[in-house]
């Protein structure tokens, strides 16, 4: 009878160590380097991909300055932080926790899937209006390239400042300069 508990306490033990140690290991000079580098790759990639299916336009937003700073404040905490925490922080190892690379490879494969999923999810349960985007294909092909990319820069860095950072310059990237309709402010 003991055996559930115990297990679902250390289960509960280990999300509590991995959130702190994601949120109290502050990123490297080199750390911040690689997570850049990551992202430019991935920009690389989504840029012609978007741009060639209409996914992406080039066209800067109308909004104003004040709402531009309201949505560049509020993507730190959703989606950034928030997708950030539950995506890498609790379902990553931490690197402290030395797993070996098997470990991690499954981890990233299983993490990945999980985070595309996420959207067309959230779309379903919550938000009707984004439905159009979070079930396109291209959308969650992109997402599953960004989940990938957050995923390596977590493994590296074991901070998830640096994917919140990545998460944040994608989203306001979008939204002022690429034609983006971001759900939490529409337009």
């Amino acid at each position: 009878m003991n055996r559930p508990r115990g297990a679902a306490r250390a289960v509960a033990l280990l999300i509590l160590e991995r959130l702190r140690r994601a949120f109290t290991t502050f990123p490297t000079t080199r750390h911040w380097l690689e997570a850049g580098l990551l992202l430019a790759c991935v920009a690389a990639v989504s840029a012609p991909i978007g741009l060639a299916t209409g996914l992406l336009k080039l066209e800067t937003t109308s909004d104003s300055l004040a709402g531009v700073a309201l949505f560049a404040l509020v993507a730190v905490l959703v989606p950034s932080l928030f997708e950030e925490t539950l995506y890498r922080g609790l379902l990553l190892p931490h690197p402290a926790e030395r797993r070996s690379r098997r470990f991690q490879v499954v981890s990233v494969v299983v993490n990945v899937p999980l985070f595309v999923a996420g959207h067309p999810l959230v779309a379903w349960l919550f938000v009707p209006a984004s439905r159009e985007l979070f079930y396109n294909g291209t959308f969650l092909c992109l997402c599953a390239l960004f989940g990938l990319a957050a995923s390596l820069a977590y493994l590296r860095s074991g901070s998830i400042w640096t994917c919140v950072a990545m998460h944040w310059c994608v989203v306001v990237a979008w939204k002022l300069w690429l034609g983006g309709w971001i759900m939490l402010l529409p337009e």
